[in-house]
Protein backbone atom coordinates (compact mmCIF):
# COMPACT_ATOMS: atom_id res chain seq x y z
CA UNK A 1 0.00 0.00 0.00
CA UNK A 2 1.35 3.40 -0.97
CA UNK A 3 1.47 6.08 1.71
CA UNK A 4 1.49 9.45 -0.01
CA UNK A 5 -0.61 12.61 -0.06
CA UNK A 6 -2.90 12.27 -3.08
CA UNK A 7 -3.86 15.97 -2.90
CA UNK A 8 -0.19 16.93 -3.21
CA UNK A 9 0.23 14.50 -6.11
CA UNK A 10 -2.76 16.12 -7.86
CA UNK A 11 -1.25 19.59 -7.38
CA UNK A 12 1.97 18.33 -8.99
CA UNK A 13 0.05 16.76 -11.91
CA UNK A 14 -1.76 20.03 -12.52
CA UNK A 15 1.47 22.05 -12.44
CA UNK A 16 3.45 19.62 -14.62
CA UNK A 17 0.81 19.27 -17.32
CA UNK A 18 1.14 22.97 -18.10
CA UNK A 19 4.50 22.66 -19.83
CA UNK A 20 6.07 19.20 -19.70
CA UNK A 21 5.42 15.72 -20.94
CA UNK A 22 5.82 13.65 -17.79
CA UNK A 23 5.17 10.15 -16.53
CA UNK A 24 4.53 8.95 -13.04
CA UNK A 25 5.05 5.70 -11.18
CA UNK A 26 5.62 4.13 -7.79
CA UNK A 27 9.10 4.62 -6.39
CA UNK A 28 9.99 2.77 -3.17
CA UNK A 29 6.50 3.05 -1.67
CA UNK A 30 6.06 6.68 -2.71
CA UNK A 31 4.90 8.32 -5.95
CA UNK A 32 7.38 9.79 -8.46
CA UNK A 33 7.10 12.13 -11.44
CA UNK A 34 9.54 11.76 -14.33
CA UNK A 35 10.49 13.83 -17.36
CA UNK A 36 12.17 11.52 -19.81
CA UNK A 37 14.15 9.02 -17.76
CA UNK A 38 14.90 11.46 -14.92
CA UNK A 39 13.08 11.68 -11.62
CA UNK A 40 11.89 15.27 -11.19
CA UNK A 41 10.01 15.01 -7.92
CA UNK A 42 8.08 12.64 -5.73
CA UNK A 43 5.54 12.57 -2.94
CA UNK A 44 6.79 10.95 0.27
CA UNK A 45 3.84 10.84 2.68
CA UNK A 46 2.99 14.57 2.87
CA UNK A 47 6.41 15.86 1.79
CA UNK A 48 7.67 16.74 -1.69
CA UNK A 49 10.96 15.23 -2.81
CA UNK A 50 12.39 17.70 -5.31
CA UNK A 51 15.41 17.47 -7.62
CA UNK A 52 17.68 20.51 -7.45
CA UNK A 53 20.90 21.69 -9.02
CA UNK A 54 23.62 20.29 -6.71
CA UNK A 55 25.41 23.66 -6.94
CA UNK A 56 22.37 25.40 -5.43
CA UNK A 57 21.53 22.72 -2.88
CA UNK A 58 23.33 24.37 0.07
CA UNK A 59 21.60 27.71 -0.52
CA UNK A 60 18.20 26.04 -0.93
CA UNK A 61 18.64 24.04 2.29
CA UNK A 62 18.88 27.34 4.17
CA UNK A 63 15.25 28.05 3.19
CA UNK A 64 12.52 27.45 5.71
CA UNK A 65 10.79 24.02 5.51
CA UNK A 66 13.49 22.61 3.21
CA UNK A 67 15.42 19.59 4.49
CA UNK A 68 18.12 17.31 3.11
CA UNK A 69 16.90 14.09 1.53
CA UNK A 70 18.28 11.30 3.67
CA UNK A 71 18.00 7.89 2.04
CA UNK A 72 18.83 5.16 4.54
CA UNK A 73 21.20 7.39 6.49
CA UNK A 74 22.92 8.90 3.44
CA UNK A 75 22.23 12.47 2.35
CA UNK A 76 21.48 12.51 -1.36
CA UNK A 77 23.10 15.19 -3.50
CA UNK A 78 20.71 16.85 -5.94
CA UNK A 79 17.51 16.25 -3.96
CA UNK A 80 15.78 18.06 -1.11
CA UNK A 81 12.65 17.42 0.92
CA UNK A 82 10.05 20.17 1.07
CA UNK A 83 7.88 20.08 4.15
CA UNK A 84 4.25 21.15 3.59
CA UNK A 85 4.92 24.72 4.75
CA UNK A 86 7.35 25.27 1.86
CA UNK A 87 4.53 25.00 -0.67
CA UNK A 88 1.89 27.29 0.84
CA UNK A 89 2.93 30.65 -0.64
CA UNK A 90 1.47 31.72 -4.00
CA UNK A 91 3.48 30.16 -6.80
CA UNK A 92 5.86 28.16 -4.57
CA UNK A 93 4.92 24.81 -6.13
CA UNK A 94 5.55 26.07 -9.67
CA UNK A 95 8.85 27.70 -8.62
CA UNK A 96 10.15 24.45 -7.13
CA UNK A 97 8.93 22.31 -10.04
CA UNK A 98 10.56 24.66 -12.58
CA UNK A 99 13.84 24.23 -10.70
CA UNK A 100 13.33 20.46 -10.54
CA UNK A 101 12.66 20.05 -14.27
CA UNK A 102 15.67 22.22 -15.17
CA UNK A 103 17.87 20.18 -12.81
CA UNK A 104 16.57 16.88 -14.20
CA UNK A 105 17.21 17.96 -17.79
CA UNK A 106 20.71 19.19 -16.87
CA UNK A 107 21.44 15.88 -15.15
CA UNK A 108 20.26 13.93 -18.21
CA UNK A 109 22.46 16.06 -20.46
CA UNK A 110 25.46 15.49 -18.17
CA UNK A 111 24.88 11.72 -18.32
CA UNK A 112 24.88 11.80 -22.13
CA UNK A 113 28.26 13.56 -22.32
Amino acid sequence: MLAYDEKLANRIRKALTKDWNFTEKEVYGSWGFWVGDQLVCGVLEDDLLCRVDPGEQGKLLAERNVKPFDDLGRKMTGFVILKPGALKAGKAMEWWLDKAVIAAKAHAKKLRQ
